[in-house]
């Protein structure tokens, strides 16, 4: 009885020492594990801030460059509407001078009629 109870007991401390060995392995692979998506991790939080960097300044370059060609496109607007309005200006005093020069005819004549 008490080699069996030996036996026993040593078969318990062995199945107790494998499953603390185990347990222990367990422990750390876990550990190793959680350092390999620490490492992950903090390389996509890399990979992200540098994206979002990469981004902005892509998009405050392309912001600037439409700044410049809208600005341009405003200006040749202008200026085409500038000289639209000369012409047109040129047009309506060609137009109307001969209506002034008679309309002037008309009034001197008006006067001379009164004074006579």
């Amino acid at each position: 009885m008490n080699e069996l109870t030996s036996d026993l007991s040593e078969c318990v401390k062995g199945v107790l020492k494998s499953i603390e060995d185990q347990g222990t392995q367990i422990q750390s692979m876990a550990d190793t594990t959680n350092r390999k998506i620490e490492t992950i991790m903090g390389r996509t939080g890399d990979n992200v801030e540098s994206l979002v960097k990469r981004t902005a300044e892509v998009m405050e370059k392309q912001v600037s460059e439409l700044d410049k060609e809208l600005s341009s496109e405003l200006t040749k607007s202008l200026q085409s509407l500038g000289s639209q309005l000369t012409s047109l200006s040129a047009k309506f005093v060609e137009d109307y001078s001969p209506l002034t020069e008679k309309l002037r005819d008309v009034v001197q004549m008006a006067r001379r009629a009164t004074n006579a």
